[in-house]
C-alpha cells in the first residue's frame, strides 16, 4: 500500500520474478475493468489468463454486477471510507460483495500453482476489507517515496496517468499517508508488516529484496539473482498498473533518486508532508 507513483507495480514484478509468487498487479480495477486486463490486446498471456478467472467467476454468479461492485468498491477501499471507518459509522459490506472478494480470491488460487498472489492494488484500506473478508495469512508492506519525486511524477505529460498539480499532489500525500499510518498501525496487530522506501528498492535491490524475503519469510532468490546478473524482469500476467506492464519484460536500470537542485516549493513540500516522511528517512 501507498501513494501513486511510489513503485508499487515495479515492486509488485520484482517480486513475482519467484516460481512461488503470482505478479497479479492492481487487482481492485477488476470490477472497474470489468475483468478485462489492462493493454491486453498486446498481452495475450495476460487476458487469457484473467478471461478465465471472469468466466469462472460468471458460473458462479450467473453474470458479475460489475457496476454494482465498482460501487460498493469505492464506498469501502478508497479513501474516503476511512472516515467512516475510524469514526465507527462505517456502511456494512454487502454480502453480494463479500462473497464476490472471497469467490475472487478462492479462483484465483484454484487457477494457479503459487503459493503467493502479490495484489499492488495501493488502497490502505482495501488492506482493511481484505483482512476483515480473507481466511488467508495476508502481509503488507507500505512503500514510501520522497514526496518531492512523486510530485515531480505526477507534474509530468506523458507517463499514461492523471497529472496533478503542486497543491493537489501535495493534499493527495497527506490524505493518502494519513490514512495508510492509521490502517498500518491496525494492521500491524495481526499480520506481518514493513515499510519500505522507494529509494532503498532502486539504490540497493539486492539488498531491499533481501529484507522482504527475511521480514516476509518467502523464497525470493530467483529475483535477487536477477537483479544481480542484471537481467530482464517478466511482467507476468498482472491484471492493471503503470505502463511498464505494457512489455513481456523490463530491465531494472540505475535510477537517480536524490534531488540534486531544490526550489520553493520542494522545501514547503518536505514541510508539508515531514509527517511521514522526515521521521522515517
Amino acid at each position: 500500500m501507498g501513494a501513486g507513483r511510489s513503485g508499487t507495480t515495479l515492486l509488485d514484478i520484482m517480486l513475482g520474478n519467484n516460481p512461488e509468487i503470482l505478479s497479479a498487479g492492481e487487482l481492485n480495477r477488476f470490477p472497474r475493468n470489468n475483468g478485462i486486463p489492462a493493454f491486453h490486446e498486446a498481452r495475450k498471456d495476460a487476458s487469457e489468463f484473467w478471461n478465465s478467472i471472469s468466466r469462472k467467476l460468471n458460473e458462479q454468479f450467473g453474470s458479475i454486477n460489475f457496476e454494482q461492485l465498482t460501487r460498493e468498491s469505492y464506498n469501502h477501499e478508497y479513501h474516503i471510507a476511512f472516515l467512516s471507518f475510524f469514526f465507527k459509522m462505517k456502511p456494512s459490506i454487502s454480502k453480494y460483495y463479500s462473497e464476490f472478494i472471497i469467490n475472487f480470491w478462492k479462483t484465483i488460487f484454484n487457477s494457479i500453482n503459487q503459493e503467493i498472489v502479490i495484489d499492488s492494488s495501493k488502497y490502505p484500506m482495501r488492506g482493511i476489507v481484505l483482512s476483515e473478508l480473507l481466511p488467508y495469512d495476508i502481509a503488507f508492506i507500505y512503500l514510501k517515496r520522497n514526496p518531492i519525486m512523486v510530485c515531480r511524477s505526477f507534474a509530468k505529460k506523458d507517463v499514461g496517468q492523471p497529472r496533478l498539480n503542486w497543491i493537489k499532489c501535495n493534499v493527495y500525500l497527506l490524505i493518502v499517508n494519513l490514512v495508510c499510518k492509521l490502517v498500518y498501525r491496525k494492521l500491524n496487530k495481526k499480520h506481518t508488516t514493513m515499510i519500505l522506501h522507494y529509494e532503498s528498492l532502486i539504490e540497493n535491490p539486492v539488498q531491499a529484496l533481501k529484507n522482504i524475503s527475511e521480514k516476509l519469510n518467502i523464497d525470493l532468490k530467483q529475483s535477487i539473482e536477477i537483479v544481480q546478473n542484471s537481467k530482464p524482469l517478466k511482467t507476468g500476467l498482472l491484471f492493471d498498473g503503470n505502463r511498464m506492464i505494457a512489455k513481456p519484460e523490463i530491465v531494472l536500470r540505475e535510477n537517480e533518486t536524490g534531488i540534486e537542485k531544490m526550489n520553493f516549493l520542494d522545501h514547503i513540500t518536505l514541510f508539508i508532508q515531514s509527517f511521514w516522511w522526515k521521521k522515517d528517512n
